[in-house]
């Protein structure tokens, strides 16, 4: 990984809109490189993130949220993180990107550890949004059924079309429930009309 240092200087150089690293050298240690970067650079142009097959942890990516952040990066419209390390821990942060992020539509964190706990947290930014409409949690085998309601609040309160639990203890049934609830046009939805900014209190409202 230490050798694309200087690639990646002279990636950020060209205003290249995508980060994009597979593979496991990108670790904590590389993440935190990368983060330095982003920051002391300013780089506020970064329209995708696609990180798969690492090793990065949740602390690793909630200060690589931070540092996209910090560095005002609100034009992302994906972000697609497979790995095996990110767990509930990180989920606050991602919810954070997502509601300053006034135009993403993809969020794809497949293949981790999240479990139920981590999908409510992540509803609370999901529940108004009229970016989104796609969101991929599949094989993170800690959610379980017993997310099948939240789930099917954040689809029929935002412009959620796919929703892929593939992978997950999730059962069939539910499934066939929420791809149910995926076909009922956007239109027809209880969206709330909220601002970006307020995605996070609109669904503590809509639950109460």
């Amino acid at each position: 990984m230490r050798i694309y240092w200087k690639l990646l200087n002279n990636i950020f150089r060209e205003k290249v809109k995508i980060i994009e690293f597979s593979g496991p050298s990108l670790n904590d240690d590389n993440i935190f490189k990368l983060c330095k970067i982003i920051t002391t650079k300013k780089i506020d142009y970064i329209e995708e993130i696609k990180l798969s097959f690492n090793k990065t942890t949740s602390k690793g990516f909630s200060i690589f949220v931070d540092s996209l952040l910090d560095s005002k990066n609100e034009n992302i419209f994906e972000i697609h993180i497979y790995g095996k390390g990110l767990d509930d821990d990180c989920i606050e942060k991602l919810g954070e990107l997502i509601k300053k992020n006034k135009n993403i539509k993809n969020i794809i964190v497949n293949n981790n550890n999240m479990t139920n706990k981590g999908v409510e947290i992540l509803s609370e930014y999901i529940v108004g949004n009229t970016s989104i409409v796609s969101i991929n949690l599949s094989h993170n085998l800690g959610i379980t059924n017993k997310s099948c309601e939240i789930i099917k609040h954040m689809i029929r309160s935002s412009t959620i079309s796919s929703f892929k639990i593939r992978g997950t203890e999730i059962n069939k049934e539910s499934k066939l429930e929420i791809e149910e609830l995926l076909k009922i046009p956007i239109d027809q939805r209880e969206i709330p009309l909220i601002t970006i900014g307020n995605v996070k209190s609109a669904s503590k409202r809509m639950k109460e």
